[in-house]
């Protein structure tokens, strides 16, 4: 059983997505701090040949509080907005007309908690890339309550899931010990994002990074 925990973030870039790909079970980590200034409601697309950000509103933001303890905005103008932006930086590239419509879904989903509403963000658009990846919130399961360091906590979780490997980003190679890991009878495995499945127009470093939109706009292969 293979294993990734990651806090909920909004259209996220292609690694996110490899790394969902790359295990059977995906926690949704959504009972930590929120992050102001960070990825979680905010991401960035190609827009006039230039990065610009695309952002969901969240009420009384506070990093303070859980993720899940946060509501995103109930306004439209913002949604509209963001709808806009979308519209305008890709309505002429190869697969605006497959993805467009799950986008404006996903936008207008009728759920105000910001954990659950971007979990159900990930879950649908790794459902449009034929991904087959169990979902879990972490608020659910019984580590929930448990009080360790963040490193032992990931291990605890992989553990109740029945996992036997973690898988993290590049990130993560900063904030946990392989020993660690293999004390626990988990293997620690890392996936380094490929960006050379996207279309060869965007494959520059600037757009490397950009929300899994850019890419899917020209591509559904991950």
């Amino acid at each position: 059983m293979k294993v990734a925990i990651m806090q909920p973030y909004f259209f996220p870039y292609l690694g996110y997505f490899q790394l969902i790909k790359a295990v059977d079970c995906f926690v949704i980590f959504d009972d930590v701090n929120y992050i102001k200034r960070g990825w979680i409601n905010k991401n960035r697309i190609w827009q006039h040949g230039q990065i610009t950000n695309i952002t969901l509103p969240v009420q009384k933001a506070s990093q303070n509080r859980k993720i899940n303890q946060h509501q995103r905005t109930t306004e439209q103008q913002p949604l509209d907005k963001i709808k806009k932006q979308i519209r305008l930086s890709y309505s002429k590239a190869p697969f605006f007309h497959d993805l467009y419509p799950l986008l404006e879904k996903l936008l207008d989903y009728d759920e105000n908690n910001l954990a659950r509403y971007l979990g159900y963000g990930l879950q649908q658009m790794s459902g449009y890339l034929a991904l087959d990846t169990r979902f879990v919130y972490a608020s659910e399961l019984s580590q929930h309550q448990v009080q360790n360091s963040a490193e032992q906590r990931i291990i605890n979780i992989t553990r109740e899931l029945g996992g036997s490997e973690y898988f993290n980003l590049p990130g993560g190679k900063a904030l946990y010990r392989e020993e660690n890991f293999n004390d626990a009878g988990i293997k620690l495995n890392f996936v380094f994002p490929d960006f050379t499945r996207q279309n060869p127009l965007l494959q520059s470093g600037e757009r490397s990074g950009l929300s899994i939109i850019d890419v899917l706009m020209y591509t559904k292969n991950i």
